[in-house]
């Protein structure tokens, strides 16, 4: 599978993880610490497989978005 994200900036990061903390703390969900060294982010996209067509589409797409 392949996917395009969108990675946080640090202060950001910093405040889900804090909710993530919260949700564990208590024990509304777990699931942010079932995988070593989750980052926080922004999926876009997951694809089975890659196709160059499909990822321009994407692209245009997003840069459409990050204008308005």
């Amino acid at each position: 599978m392949y996917t395009i994200i969108g990675a946080l900036d640090r202060y950001s990061q910093e405040r889900v993880r804090s909710i993530w903390r919260s949700l564990s703390v208590n024990s509304l969900s777990n699931y942010t610490y079932e995988v070593v060294d989750r980052e926080p982010h922004l999926t876009f996209s997951s694809l089975e497989k890659v196709d160059l067509a499909d990822i321009q589409l994407i692209s245009e797409e997003m840069a459409k978005i990050s204008q308005l």
